[in-house]
């Protein structure tokens, strides 16, 4: 039997090594062009794609090509983004939006998100939102890597569609819902200024109510409504005051 030498097992570690590292890496990392999800304070959120401001991380973009059907950008998170028995599910938040080359109009098409047997349509009229469904939960790593399926048909005119969606759990979790993002995808919109339909379209996030700031409004309206309690309870008893003064002169 011939045992390795020195230098063959020196080779074979340094082979371990890379191997190592490069399966380290590959959990660690996340894939191009895919809306990158992480927690933040127990909320999931958005981040990655190019648009600049503010809103980075909430406007990504895609391509609608003749068919008008697409699964990018897609989903994706590093290892022990998920507890196991965790899902994610996604809902619409407002209408699909339309941008014909001069300004937001109302959608000729409506819009249409699937994987495998679920299916979920958001219409030009559905102004409060949809529901959608369900996608999955993570892999062995705890980590979720899933692409959508988008589709605008092979008839929809060209210009810029949007979607304003959010990702949160379905069912139990230890983390909350994130803010509305976007999603716009381009057809045949180059000579349409599509960057100028992104602009406008990002700026429809700005008056959606996100879920970090919703309770501080719903807290702002119990506190004035309490004040205004407050106030009349006191005017009601000065008047008692008042009526009891003036019955004993």
């Amino acid at each position: 039997m011939n045992l390795p030498s020195r230098t063959e097992k020196a080779f074979l570690f340094s082979i371990c090594v890379v191997v190592g590292s490069m399966a380290s890496k590959s959990q660690a990392q996340t894939h191009s062009g895919d809306i990158e999800l992480q927690l933040s304070n127990s909320q999931l959120t958005t981040s990655g794609g190019t648009y600049a401001g503010p809103l980075n991380g909430r406007v990504f973009e895609g391509i609608f090509p003749s068919n008008g059907l697409t699964s990018n950008p897609g989903f994706d998170s590093a290892a022990g983004f998920l507890q196991p028995g965790e899902t994610i599910r996604f809902d619409f938040v407002r209408e699909v939006l339309y941008w014909n080359g001069t300004a937001l109009t109302q959608s000729e098409r409506s819009m249409t998100v699937g994987l495998g047997s679920s299916l979920a349509t958001l219409t030009p009229t559905d102004f409060g939102g949809k529901a959608g469904f369900e996608i999955a939960g993570g892999d062995g790593i705890g980590a979720f890597h899933q692409h959508l399926n988008f589709s605008i048909g092979n008839a929809a005119p060209a210009g810029l569609y949007g979607v304003v969606m959010t990702l949160g759990p379905a069912g139990t979790s230890t983390f909350g819902t994130s803010d509305p993002f976007l999603i716009a995808f381009r057809r045949n919109a180059l000579a349409l200024n599509p960057q100028a339909g992104l602009d406008a379209m990002a700026a429809t996030l700005v008056a959606v109510p996100e879920p970090s700031t919703l309770g501080l409004v719903v807290a702002g309206v119990v506190a004035g409504v309490a004040r205004r309690c407050r106030r009349r309870t006191r005017t009601v008893q000065k008047g008692n005051a008042v009526a009891s003064a003036t019955t004993v002169q």
